[in-house]
């Protein structure tokens, strides 16, 4: 593979390699070492990418994988519940959220703070607009298992959100 179809074929899927990272480690400036790790270690076996029936998949399972080598490394699981806290005490009231771009801030909040496969599957699935099938193939799991990931997903944001809107009201 040369320069121009590396070019085309790999760096063309960079805006996708940084959505599905930050989508994942939920921080803009690791997301973006992330890509740029996975578009070094793309340009040294460029050579084999021909090789790859669904070179997309490969790529986006490349990111996953190197973000959550990253989550590892730096331990976050430890520090989860401090980190939820802290974005919910910078939430703003919702009842004076008046606009759509508002309700998506909170339910970003709201998607990065699910467990790391949730997160991934709603991230893959209704931002990006994946098929369940590719989506199957970066998590590595079936598309049974990858349902149950996305209805559980759905479910805790839908909560969440209905619990935050009702903030403060008697029922």
């Amino acid at each position: 593979m040369n320069n121009s179809e590396f070019s085309s074929r790999v760096l063309s899927r960079k805006e996708r390699m940084y959505r599905l990272a930050k989508g994942i480690l939920c921080d803009v400036a690791e997301a973006e070492d992330a890509v740029q790790d996975v578009l070094e270690r793309l340009w040294v076996k460029r050579a084999a990418l021909s090789g790859y029936v669904n070179l997309d998949a490969f790529i986006l399972t490349s990111v996953k994988n190197t973000c959550l080598d990253r989550i590892r490394s730096r331990k976050l699981r430890e520090g989860r519940k401090e980190a939820v806290a802290a974005r919910y005490e910078t939430v703003e009231d919702p009842r004076r959220m008046q606009d759509v771009t508002d309700m998506k801030v909170l339910a970003e909040k709201v998607i990065s703070t699910l467990p790391e496969k949730q997160r991934m599957a709603i991230h893959l699935r209704d931002v990006e607009g994946m098929e369940m099938n590719e989506i199957a193939v970066v998590m590595e799991m079936g598309e049974d298992m990858l349902r149950v990931y996305l209805s559980r997903a759905r479910k805790a944001v839908r909560e969440e959100l209905i619990k935050l809107m009702n903030y403060g009201l008697r029922e």
